[in-house]
This record gives structure tokens, sequence and C-alpha cells, in this order.
């Protein structure tokens, strides 16, 4: 009796896929000469190198250097130069002068980090990360020089008009 229940409990479980049916790789087999990849840890190259492989340099699997997401660690730099291109919108609507230091500090950090990800010492992410960080710290600058100016402007402009009509 306990193997009719066994053998029936069985049945509800999915059983593994045969090597026929199983799904195709996802991506080829080794990798051509076409292809630059670059291991994700050391960057070492893996041209001529077969997916299930290691890198020969350091032993890290060259599935992981062709997975994007994985592709190594984060730049510390573009990381920065995102904090510090927000911070520098943000700034803005403090007179504009927090943003005359966060905004060219987040220039500065995001070629510093793609400068890494040109140099496969951090990963691809990496690359949209100090993107999105110069884009939002030119932003920031131009916003806060303006500000700057109006303010300027504003303290300047009736100065001179009380200077050049005075007696």
């Amino acid at each position: 009796m306990l193997g009719y229940h066994a053998r029936r409990m069985s049945d509800n479980f999915p059983q593994p896929a045969s090597p026929a049916t199983a799904a195709p790789p996802r991506y080829p087999s080794v990798i051509s000469n076409s292809a630059t990849i670059h291991c994700s840890r050391c960057g070492y190259d893996l041209t001529g190198s077969t997916v299930g492989g290691v890198c020969p340099e350091c032993g890290t699997p060259v599935s992981r250097s062709l997975d994007p997401a994985v592709g190594g660690k984060t730049s510390g730099y573009a990381v920065a130069s995102l904090v510090l291109g927000i911070l520098s919108i943000v700034g803005c609507m403090v007179y504009g002068l927090p943003s005359m230091v966060c905004g060219p500090l987040a220039i500065y950090f995001s070629v510093l980090g793609k400068r890494q990800v040109r140099r496969h010492e951090a990963g691809g992410s990496s690359q949209g990360l100090a993107q999105a960080g110069f884009v939002l710290g030119l932003i920031g600058t131009i916003i806060a020089a303006l500000c700057v100016l109006l303010i300027l402007m504003f303290i300047l402009v009736p100065f001179l008009i009380m200077i050049v009509t005075s007696p």
C-alpha cells in the first residue's frame, strides 16, 4: 500500500527534462573572434574560451562575464557622480551655491567612473551611472550659474543705478 501512495505522490512533481528536450544554451559554446569579451574580474581577453569554462587568469566562470547585469563590480566613482549630480539639482533650491560645488564634482567623478569602465576595472552597468551623474551635474552647474548671475544682477544693478544717478 505504501508503494502505491509513494508512486502517486511522485506523479505530482515535475520530472527533470531529458537532455534531448532541455532548453538550448543561452550563449554560443565558444566565444568567437568577432566578439571581444573580457573577464569581469581581471579583464583577461576571453576570445576563444568556452562558455562553460573558466578564465585562465583568475578562474572566474566565463558565463559570469557574459551576463551584463553581473559584469563586474560597480564603480564607486560612478555612484558618487550620480549622488553628487542629484545633490546638484536639489542644491539649486538653495540659491545655487551647493550646486556650484556638487555639479563640477559630479562631472569629475563621472569621467573617472567612465575611465574605470573603459579599463575593465568596473562593470558595464557603471557606464550608465556615470553618464547620468554627468548629465545631472552639468544641468545642476548650469542652473546654479544662472541663479548666481541673477542674484548678482539683482544686487549690482540697483547699486550701479544708485551710483550713476547720485549727484
